[in-house]
């Protein structure tokens, strides 16, 4: 009753289940099979399928938004020079390299079987990085800051789209009874909590703070360009004032957040602390823009303290997003675990 099939997983496709070991298992064959045969062989084969694919998502998740944090620094680099910063210029070259090594990095995972990245994405990205790569420099500011800006939503979205592997489920009913998915969710359902907790983590380490992360990068691109031309562009500062605006409303709606899952995981993550002891700093660095580089005729700031000034309050925000998926990757383990105890 079994048929070899090219790519399987812990899909349930019509009456067929899909199982990590490379087979389909007819639901007639399923059927005919006794309690201990499904319990022993069929469920350990979908619960290790979900397992590795919520392994491999978390994996490709940290690998795009390492990539996302050097799009930003990028962008920020590139706006600088095209200011006439030249000082940029051989952390710009590096960073160049660096870039290309991850996006082929990503083209070999892509290439692993039931990877949910697949070539497709990957494509899509390197055609967005080559058009940035290659035409940067005969960009409008403006057209340099879209690009990037554009990219940077790109691959957001497709964390967005891995997390959905990540989400639990409501209840076990609403799947098949052999989805791993279920079955890992039944092993941590004991509570709801739990549950809960890690799909609050799961959308504030891949949606909530990202999202502020990247007002903090347009505002760093925006601002190095003025500092390193020396005056003000109205055009800009209006973007700017918007940018700003912006980090200030998702900077009290993420301390918020994290003081609530502080309560609750904050013992696997410190760093959620780090967020309320930077909140100053961030303010700090929203009344300098605003003192210092909008609407002035001459700015006298370094572009280059500027651009580092932002990228450790950056690094700190892209620091916890680090730490909160590797508690997701803690959590498949623990998953798993109970799932041996409960079994």
């Amino acid at each position: 009753m079994k048929k070899d099939v090219q790519q399987a997983g812990d899909r349930v496709y019509g009456k067929s289940t899909f199982v990590g070991s490379g087979t389909v298992i007819d639901d007639q064959y399923m059927d005919q099979k006794n309690d201990d045969d499904v319990n022993g062989v069929s469920q350990g084969q979908l619960v290790i399928a979900e397992y590795n694919l919520r392994l491999v998502s978390l994996v490709m998740i940290k690998q795009l938004m390492h990539l996302c944090r050097d799009v930003q620094k990028h962008r920020g680099l590139s706006m600088g020079l095209l200011a006439g910063n030249q000082e940029f210029a051989p952390r710009f070259r590096l960073l160049q390299k660096q870039m290309a090594r991850r996006i082929d990095t990503l083209h070999a995972f892509s290439k692993k079987s039931h990877n949910p990245l697949t070539i497709f994405d990957v494509n899509k990205i390197n055609e967005a990085w080559e058009t940035i790569r290659a035409g940067w420099h005969d960009d409008s500011v403006l057209e340099n800051f879209q690009f990037h800006s554009h990219f940077v939503e790109q691959l957001l979205q497709l964390v967005m789209k891995l997390s959905g592997c990540l989400r639990t489920v409501p209840s076990p009913h609403d799947v098949h009874p052999l989805s791993t998915q279920g079955l890992l969710a039944q092993a941590g359902a004991s509570g709801s909590e739990p549950d809960m907790d890690a799909d609050g983590l799961l959308t504030f380490v891949c949606q909530q703070l990202p999202k502020m992360i990247e007002f903090l990068g347009m505002v760093r691109a925006l601002a190095t360009h003025s500092a390193s031309l020396g005056h003000s562009v109205e055009e800009h500062d209006k973007k700017l004032k918007y940018y700003c605006q912006c980090v200030h409303t998702e900077k009290v709606q993420i301390i918020a957040i994290a003081e609530q899952l502080h309560q609750k995981v904050g013992a696997n993550i410190p760093t959620l602390l780090v967020l309320r002891t930077y909140e100053f700093k961030v303010d700090a660095l929203i009344d300098k823009v605003g003192r210092d580089i909008i609407g002035k005729s001459k700015i006298k700031v370094p572009s280059d303290d500027l651009f580092t000034m932002i990228t450790d309050i950056m690094d700190v925000y892209w620091r916890v997003v680090d730490d909160g998926i590797d508690v997701l990757h803690h959590q498949q383990d623990q998953a798993l675990e109970s799932w041996y105890i409960a079994g």
